[in-house]
């Protein structure tokens, strides 16, 4: 991308886009609200590799095992904490495929459904607050961080509702792609639900 910018600012103003990139490059460089970044990053690493993130699926699952494809709406729901709290979209898909796959597999879930579900949950990572690419990309363009943050935080949410409306309505309609848990598995007391939290 920089290569072709630099590439048409020379044939537009000649010399001056070598210095417009170098400045831009360097504003962009020295901006102390870049230093979000590696924290956001630590973050959601920690999250791995304690162990929290598969111990947050259990606990989710618990609650949406019952639903027309409740383990894909629990991918989703997870999508939308881990976003929430590491702002990577890599970090989050890896995370939540390495938890929801083997299970989906293991209850048959449609392949197709099972990929769209991994990334739709590791796209909100961008789209709900905080969100590294708002971090990076906000003072390139000039405009405050926290208003964009501010800006995302209705439609990163409406998106992920729109996913969870989406996968149980793909289960209600067509359940072959995603079938429920099989009723011999044991039932959840509420009282043990509350407890997992």
């Amino acid at each position: 991308m920089i290569l072709v910018a630099t590439g048409f600012g020379i044939i537009q103003f000649g010399d001056v886009a070598a210095y417009q990139l170098l400045t831009k490059i360097e504003d962009t460089a020295s901006n102390s609200i870049l230093a979000a970044v590696p924290l956001f990053i630590f973050m959601g690493a920690m999250l791995e590799r304690s162990g929290i993130a598969e111990r947050l699926f259990e606990a989710i699952h618990m609650w949406t095992r019952r639903l027309p494809g409740g383990l894909g709406v629990g991918a989703i729901i997870m999508g939308t904490l881990f976003a929430a709290s590491s702002g990577v979209v890599g970090a989050t898909e890896a995370v939540i495929g390495m938890l929801a796959i083997p299970v989906m597999l293991k209850h048959h879930y449609n392949n197709s459904l099972i990929s769209g579900t991994i990334c739709a949950s590791g796209s909100l990572g961008t789209a709900i607050p905080p969100s590294i690419t708002v971090v990076v990309l906000g003072p390139v363009a000039g405009v405050s961080v926290g208003s964009l943050f501010s800006g995302l935080l209705i439609p990163g949410f409406l998106m992920a509702a729109m996913f969870l409306i989406y996968i149980i309505g793909v289960a209600y309609l067509k359940p072959a792609m995603a079938p429920r848990v099989e009723e011999s598995e044991p039932e959840v007391s509420f009282q043990e639900k509350c407890a997992s939290q």
